[in-house]
């Protein structure tokens, strides 16, 4: 067996192109319905806000973590925003087929 030189080392090292695909927010209704059911267990408004806060900081965090650009990730916020208030309008505690 030959021993490999330090020249040839550096293909070891390669690692593959990386993409980022967003998780698609249809996807996110289950996490969305927690989201509205959490905040409107609330009682207050500070702590609603604070609910909200959290859910949207979490929901960042894992962006982040998967290499999300700042523009991707403020167009997955909104649209888990849209989603979430959606959710939370008069009659939206019916499931949907």
């Amino acid at each position: 067996m030959r021993r490999r030189g330090p020249e040839q080392l550096s293909l070891l090292d390669w690692v593959t192109p990386r993409t980022v695909i967003p998780f698609p927010c249809g996807a996110r209704l289950g996490r969305a319905r927690q989201v509205a059911r959490d905040i409107g267990k609330r009682t207050t408004e500070a702590g609603k806000d604070a609910a909200w806060d959290r859910h949207v900081a979490a929901l960042t965090d894992e962006l982040t973590r998967h290499g999300a650009t700042p523009d991707q990730i403020n167009a997955e916020l909104n649209r888990f925003v849209a989603l979430c208030d959606r959710l939370m309008a008069p009659g939206a505690d019916r499931r949907e087929g």
